[in-house]
């Protein structure tokens, strides 16, 4: 593979994540929504596709999802979970505590785990519950790819590529999966999603039916199976009893004087995972700011069994008797984090002027932004919240130290869009502004202190994660410091949606929040106007967009009572 520099954000569409891992060593080829290839690719499992190659798929299909060839060439092999159950068993029996390697989650809801490739495994389809292997002669399709109804592929936190070494696999698991292809005895899949033999000799990936306890493996699968039975709950001498049983039918037998320390170890082991969990959680919690679910919990710390969820939840009831969190809400599972600390401020130090900040539509005569204030645009798709976000910055940059960080576009498509700002050359923009794509803790890339501006266009959420848009306002807000941000949202179409994704938990830090649908804008929450000025809330206009950048208001603001 070659060592060129990694990204430091994912790619953020399929041809750039496909140039990319081009240029990385890494064979790759466009897919339909339904994983089909839309190319013959047997090819590319020896050869790498050319970057000629790669333009001229992407502008064949420009929408393609994009696949990586698993196998001897890229040195990659990956086992594919999809359903609960298997990746429970996979995690409790088979992956170390310690292991860390790349990992995405599918739109499905389930997950690919990428190792080292290795001979001796095949592709085979439900080789265990729920679980495939791709290796030699296979595929996956990778983020951002979508699976046709808008649901991506994501890397999961922490846990990209190009920031995780590829693990080798558990050598039991190797073990285990090695024995349960061979004992399919059915051809191969090449594809990923292949229903071929799914239904057919369907294997329980368990101690129990794999593991042989014999020369080379018996201490592995002995430790192995005293885990499971720690972790089961079994106290420790019925479980040194069925471990000597085992030990002594293993082939050769097992000195049964070893049995002791392969208990005390899985003792050792559980206590060890216990204690660290705690401990995760406490940190997580102690860096936390707003409300959180046990869910959200579940999700940012990536705890998937059943064990682990309950274990969770007592810690976190341990943490409400220690005074840590506190319970919130009407609904179980709602926390808060305890913070008693407070920073006094002096009354002789306050400024009561205003920033004086230009916004589009005549917004800035009808509201005061002061020092630390968010501003929220919400928007329906095609609203032209961008536009409105590129006149902030367009007609402030030149008095505000300004930076753009964009979700969405690239700086090809940036410079498209300030290219209808004819009053001002693409250099003058260049001069003033900072450009940055970012898809992600937005709150760690501010410009901070007063005289900052910052935009971001926009506040994207995973699928089924809309509730993280509060506490992402939260943390943009805490971070500010007396800079100002102006925050893009997605809306759903039409009047009378007035809060974008998040719904109302978003309003609760934007000093000003405004909602945009086609055409059509209205101030749903402003904290403070112009003395002798009438109060802006609620009042909405009509407003038109000439030239891709002019907007225009038609017939005034007014309220519709």
């Amino acid at each position: 593979m070659t060592n060129q520099t990694n990204p430091t954000t994912s790619p953020s569409d399929t041809f750039k994540t496909a140039k990319w891992f081009i240029e990385h060593g890494y064979p790759v080829i466009p897919t339909r929504p339904n994983k089909r290839p839309y190319v013959r690719w047997a090819k590319y499992q020896k050869e790498l596709p050319t970057h000629e190659e790669i333009k001229e798929w992407w502008r064949t299909w420009p929408t393609a999802n994009v696949a990586l060839i698993t196998g001897q060439l890229s040195g990659v092999m990956v086992l594919d979970v999809d359903t609960e159950a298997g990746h429970e068993n996979l995690v409790e029996n088979f992956f170390p505590d310690s292991m860390v390697t790349p990992a995405t989650r599918t739109p499905g809801g389930g997950w690919h785990y990428f190792f080292k490739f290795e001979e001796g495994l095949v592709n085979k389809a439900r080789v265990a519950e729920g679980t495939d292997i791709r290796t030699e002669g296979g595929y996956v399709v990778i983020p951002p790819s979508e699976n046709g109804t808008g649901m991506k592929y994501r890397w999961m936190q922490g846990l990209q590529l190009w920031k995780t070494e590829l693990a080798s696999m558990p050598e039991i698991l190797f073990a285990v999966l090695e024995q349960s292809s061979n004992a399919l005895n059915s051809s191969s899949t090449s594809r990923e999603g292949s229903a071929e033999n799914r239904d057919n000799n369907q294997q329980h990936l368990t101690t129990s039916d794999n593991i042989l306890f014999e020369a080379g493996g018996r201490d592995e699968a002995l430790f192995h199976t005293a885990n499971c039975l720690i972790k089961g709950g079994m106290n420790s001498a019925n479980a040194q009893n069925c471990l000597e049983i085992l030990a002594a039918n293993c082939n050769p037998p097992f000195d049964a004087a070893e049995i002791p320390i392969k208990i005390q170890s899985a003792l050792d082991r559980a206590k060890k995972r216990d204690i660290g969990l705690t401990e995760e959680i406490r940190e997580w919690v102690l860096t936390t700011f707003g409300n959180f679910s046990t869910t959200f919990v579940y999700n940012s710390l990536n705890l998937t069994t059943s064990d682990n969820k309950k274990k969770a939840a007592v810690i976190l009831g341990r943490l409400c008797e220690d005074g840590i969190i506190e319970r919130v809400g009407e609904r179980r599972g709602e926390y808060r984090r305890v913070d008693r600390t407070l920073e006094f401020q002096s009354l002789t130090n306050a400024q009561e002027e205003d920033e004086s900040l230009w916004l589009p539509l005549g917004l800035h005569q009808m509201v005061r932004i002061m020092p630390g204030n968010i501003i929220a645009v919400a928007g329906a798709p095609n609203a032209g919240k961008t536009g409105f976000l590129l006149n902030v910055t367009r007609y402030n940059f030149k008095k505000w130290r300004t930076r753009f960080l964009s979700s969405e576009m690239g700086i090809e498509e940036a410079a498209d869009r300030i290219s209808y700002f004819t009053d001002i050359s693409r250099s003058e923009w260049q001069k003033h502004w900072e450009f940055a794509q970012c898809f992600d803790n937005f709150h760690e890339k501010l410009l901070t202190g007063k005289g900052c501006l910052n935009i971001i266009d926009y506040l994207e959420q995973p699928e089924g994660e809309a509730f993280r848009a509060a506490s992402q306002l939260a943390a943009i807000h805490k971070n500010l410091d007396g800079a100002v941000a102006c925050v893009a949202l997605q809306k759903n179409r039409g009047k009378g949606r007035d809060t974008g994704v998040g719904g109302d938990q978003t309003l609760a830090k934007p000093r000003l929040y405004l909602a945009m649908d086609y055409g059509w804008a209205k101030i749903v929450k402003c904290k403070a106007w112009p003395k002798d000025t009438d109060n802006p809330n609620w009042k909405e206009c009509r407003f038109k967009i000439h030239g891709g950048a002019d907007y225009a208001i038609q017939g005034g603001w007014h309220r519709n009572d």
